[in-house]
């Protein structure tokens, strides 16, 4: 499935929750092919077409080093891949404050794929690999434990990164940010529509999506263009349509 088809079926399946956690949903035909862009999603009803834009809420500076955790697991798992050795599912955890950049993906990627090739556990087994930080050239202290299974079944390596976090209630400044960058391309939206709404997604499935909003959040008057204006925390599939005030 090509990338493209992948955000519009991830649009989808956001609307389809915003459809069932709110009772004010129109009825009507949900638009959400490949051919809709701008608005993501559009609602035709009896009244007239209405018009969704959805965007993800993220913290940028969690996001890049959550990203680059990733590419460094995905380097690893290639070069360990070079050896032909068993498939494993391996999960690396890093440290709370890691430094992980471009600039020495490559020299983590290879001491991961050594310390997991170095330790390749039996078959239906698992090797923990804890940090005693006593060796920072043979376990960086970025790294703090490395989970090794090897099953009798599995078909390709899977290696991963997991991470967590605290969730943050109090977020004013960065909703009306998304809801500013949103308005601003809001020209560019079909004009057929007689009503444009914004759908917020808190997906909640990394430290840099974990938000739960305070009733402080949720109570603030938020500028906007849009006609309406919603918050879906998606883990709890709780939604919180936001006070407006329209842009002048």
């Amino acid at each position: 499935m090509s990338k493209r088809k992948q955000n519009k079926a991830r649009e989808r399946r956001f609307v389809e929750l915003f459809k069932s956690a709110y009772k004010g949903f129109p009825a009507g035909t949900i638009l959400a092919d490949e051919n809709q862009e701008r608005p993501d999603i559009v609602v035709t009803t009896s009244q007239g077409k209405i018009g969704i834009e959805i965007t993800a809420l993220y913290n940028d500076k969690l996001k890049r080093a959550e990203s680059e955790c990733e590419k460094a697991v995905l380097e690893s798992r290639r070069i360990y891949e070079k050896h032909n050795l068993p498939k494993l599912y391996v999960s690396v955890h890093i440290g709370g404050e890691n430094s992980f950049n471009r600039k020495n993906r490559s020299k983590f990627a290879a001491v991961i794929a050594k310390l997991v090739a170095a330790n390749v556990p039996s078959v239906d087994r698992y090797v923990a690999l804890e940090n005693d930080f006593n060796n920072p050239l043979q376990f960086p202290y970025e790294i703090d434990s490395i989970y090794i299974y090897r099953h009798s079944w599995p078909e390709e390596n899977r290696w991963s990164a997991p991470s967590a976090g605290l969730y943050r209630e109090h977020f004013v400044d960065e909703l009306q940010s998304v809801i500013s960058e949103k308005d601003s391309k809001l020209c560019g939206y079909a004009r057929d529509c007689k009503e444009q709404w914004l759908l917020i997604v808190a997906e909640n499935s990394s430290p840099s999506t974990f938000f739960d909003p305070s009733q402080r959040t949720t109570n603030h008057c938020y500028k906007s263009s849009f006609d309406k204006v919603f918050l879906l925390e998606l883990f709890k599939v709780k939604l919180f349509e936001l006070k407006l005030v329209q842009n002048a």
